[in-house]
């Protein structure tokens, strides 16, 4: 792979994702923050007329794409500006590496992360691979968090693949619904809800899981629930998103 070579264009989009960004205490809030916007507005429009209904639908997919989207490019960013041996192996991926140099306005891997489709799995597990030693999804989504606090409770275990075991193919389904909807706006699908709530839950927990076990690896500040019995790492369910009665204690 080559670096993209950095055009006024790329440099003033690249800016412009740096400074919406903000630091990494806030990566998974604004994900978060960004999936409650549009979940609440999608389950509004869900008991709208049938019109309604089905271009929530459509639009439901291209949400949770543009989300992890973000998220992944931004923790990517975050990850190999903190960690030189993984910026190393990285590197070692790309030729003409020379040509990049940090300044004040990008670094080097910013504009490396425009090298990489966050809306692919294939560049998204690519980016990724090296984090780990291995498949970057599959081990995500098959570790536990022992124990966990999650919809409010504590929970001896929390894994992505016991509560959705289908992740995958639910994960895969969803990025290909989003490109037809974005790309044909003639493709009608059928409103599967199943699919939709399914879809819902695993882009939830992936990016939430992530930060958890990133926040254990590099020591990061993180969200924890707070019991009689201790503090435990907090993974807030779709249930904590559309509710109204809670708030995050500083």
């Amino acid at each position: 792979m080559k670096p993209r070579k950095v055009t006024d264009k790329l440099r003033d989009e690249l800016v412009a994702l740096k400074n919406s960004r903000g630091t990494i205490d806030d990566l998974c809030f604004n994900y978060l923050n960004n999936f409650s916007e549009n979940a609440k507005s999608t389950h509004y429009s869900l008991k709208g007329s049938p019109l309604v209904k089905a271009v929530a639908y459509r639009q439901h997919f291209v949400f949770l794409i543009s989300s992890i989207e973000t998220f992944f490019r931004d923790l990517f960013v975050y990850v190999h500006s903190i960690d030189v041996e993984l910026m190393d192996k990285l590197l070692e991926k790309f030729k003409d590496t020379e040509k990049l140099h940090n300044s004040e306005e990008l670094t080097s891997i910013e504009v490396l992360s425009k090298s990489f489709n966050f809306q692919n799995v294939n560049d998204l597990e690519f980016a990724f691979d090296q984090l780990w030693g291995g498949n970057f999804l599959d081990t995500i989504c098959n570790t536990s968090i022992n124990p966990c606090g999650f919809n409010g409770k504590v929970f001896q275990s929390v894994c992505v693949s016991n509560m959705s075991p289908d992740w995958r193919s639910i994960f895969t389904e969803t990025f290909s619904i989003r490109h037809r909807v974005v790309h044909d706006a003639n493709f009608r699908p059928d409103n599967d809800m199943k699919l939709a709530q399914e879809a819902e839950s695993v882009f939830l927990l992936i990016p939430q899981l992530t930060t958890c076990f990133l926040a254990k690896k590099y020591k990061l500040k993180s969200t924890f629930l707070k019991t009689s019995d201790g503090d435990f790492p907090y993974v807030f369910s779709i249930h904590d998103i559309l509710a109204e009665d809670w708030y995050v204690a500083e």
